[in-house]
């Protein structure tokens, strides 16, 4: 393997599986949509912790080929938009499409062909996960530097934001607003059947949860739990809640036009500007429907792990040559070490040649290449892009994940990679809320301004850096979280 200059993009937990899919997914389909495969990726695991990292040199030649298709063909975002949610439709619906049925009844045959016609699926949405990103990264660049010229840097955010407000809402947001309204007529002493209204309710937002399809879907008790959280809040509070979904859209749509006449917005920039509204929606639907697509996959995988005699958190550790050995075969293959793979993994792209290792070799291959990481540099500020405004707010931090959302204390710092449904009764507890990750879109971004919480997303190194109990000052205007104190004065970077 080749001495490369990697970039970092994201980290969070996926499988080995989707691992192997989407790094091979980079290579023809990519090629095939775009006419330039991602010739460097580099994807690593530790214990459970995932990362993907790019090359310097194949990241840049990946955005000149999208901008000069861009700049050439004035419809080309436009063809990636309509794709994209063609992708999606068609990843949801052929996982549904291979569930159906007394799965168990299914020759080895059967049931192979219909896992390899979700594979084919998931590879084709694989450019999908990356273009409406980059496509954003670009215009939102050009835009940027226009509103600067035309106000200044200090207005800029505020300006960026009712431009890049989207004009619907994803299912998660949806998702919180019919859970209110459930809690609103509960206040209200509404005849009301909460176990039904629940029951109703999870069936319409369970697959929320499934980022990967080794992941439990919400539970009626899930739902429940946050009605609780809902039901603490003032009945005022929640008819705002139930109420603003029709009147954001609206108010949103109004600062829209107020922003462009202010910066007298028009003509091609207009029109990049429309189109991104759509993407900054698109880039959390692309998301969600990979959510829908795990959840009608779950049955499949489970009559696959139970033929192996293995779990379906097992079966999320193969890779899909081995799955077809396996069924095929009615038995584990001996190639399998579930150890090594639960201890470390590497899937990369080199030159566009796709290699993986697992155990120990994995770890000293991902030592030896990320010496090499193009990392962002801390002094004392932390900087990221603005979801919410507020006021500037200090408080003390909590790293959070999925598992200590429990320890959340009420007027902590939310710092995490990035939220989910999960989270919501911490941000509801939160003074400010920082990720990592994510665009204006993301749950986050929606979250945060619908609890009207300062938020600041996209910092990149924010779990990295800040560490739980530093004292930090949030300043929304300036999008930027400031370090005052450390928990621990011996800490170094």
């Amino acid at each position: 393997m080749s001495k490369i200059i990697w970039k970092h993009l994201l980290s969070r937990r996926w499988t080995i599986l989707r691992c192997d899919l989407f790094t091979r997914g980079y290579v023809e389909p990519l090629e095939k949509y775009l006419g330039i495969p991602n010739k460097d990726l580099l994807v690593t695991k530790q214990l459970e912790k995932y990362s993907l990292y790019n090359s310097v040199d194949s990241l840049k030649e990946i955005s000149r080929t999208l901008i000069r298709k861009l700049e050439q063909h004035g419809n080309y975002g436009k063809k990636i938009y309509k794709d994209c949610l063609v992708s999606c439709k068609n990843l949801v619906s052929i996982s549904r499409k291979v569930s159906q049925g007394s799965l168990s009844s299914l020759k080895a045959d059967v049931l192979l062909n219909r896992l390899n016609s979700y594979f084919k699926t998931a590879l084709n949405f694989t450019p999908f996960l990356a273009l409406p990103a980059n496509y954003e990264a670009y215009v939102t660049d050009e835009i940027k530097e226009f509103i600067v010229k035309k106000v200044g840097n200090k207005r800029a955010e505020e300006i960026l934001q009712k431009l890049m407000s989207s004009k619907q809402h994803p299912y998660q947001i949806l998702e919180q607003i019919e859970l209110a309204k459930i809690a609103l007529k509960i206040k209200s002493k509404n005849k009301i059947e909460v176990s039904k209204a629940l029951k109703q309710h999870k069936l319409k937002y369970q697959w929320l949860s499934c980022y990967n399809f080794d992941e439990d879907e919400f539970t009626q008790t899930d739902f429940r739990n946050r009605l609780k959280v809902l039901l603490d809040l003032p009945i005022e509070e929640l008819e705002n809640k139930t109420k603003s979904v029709v009147a954001k859209v609206k108010q949103d749509e109004l600062e829209f036009q107020k922003a462009v006449k202010k910066i007298g917005l028009s003509g091609m920039l207009l029109n990049k500007v429309n189109l991104l509204r759509e993407f900054v929606f698109l880039r959390t639907y692309r998301i969600e429907m990979n959510s829908q697509s795990n959840f009608y996959l779950k049955p499949l995988m489970i009559e696959i792990a139970r033929r192996g005699n293995i779990s379906i958190a097992q079966l999320a550790m193969m890779l899909p040559n081995e799955i077809e050995t396996m069924i095929l075969n009615k038995k584990l293959p001996k190639s399998v070490n579930f150890n090594d793979r639960k201890m470390a993994a590497i899937f990369w792209l080199d030159n566009c040649r796709y290699k993986y290792v697992f155990g120990n070799q994995a770890k000293k291959l991902i030592s030896m290449q990320l010496s090499e990481v193009v990392e962002e540099k801390f002094i004392d500020v932390i900087k990221g892009t603005t979801a919410s405004l507020g006021n500037t707010v200090r408080g003390r931090v909590r790293i959070l994940e999925k598992s200590d959302l429990r320890k959340f204390q009420k007027g902590e710092i939310l710092v995490a990679v990035m939220t989910s449904p999960e989270f919501v009764p911490a941000m509801h507890k939160a003074r400010a809320i920082v990720t990592d990750e994510g665009g204006v879109l993301c749950h986050a971004a929606i979250v945060s301004r619908e609890m009207d919480k300062p938020c600041i997303i996209g910092t990149k190194t924010a779990t990295r850096f800040l560490k739980t109990g530093d004292l930090v000052e949030v300043d929304t205007a300036k999008g930027s979280v400031r370090l005052l104190e450390v928990s621990s004065p011996a800490r170094s970077w």
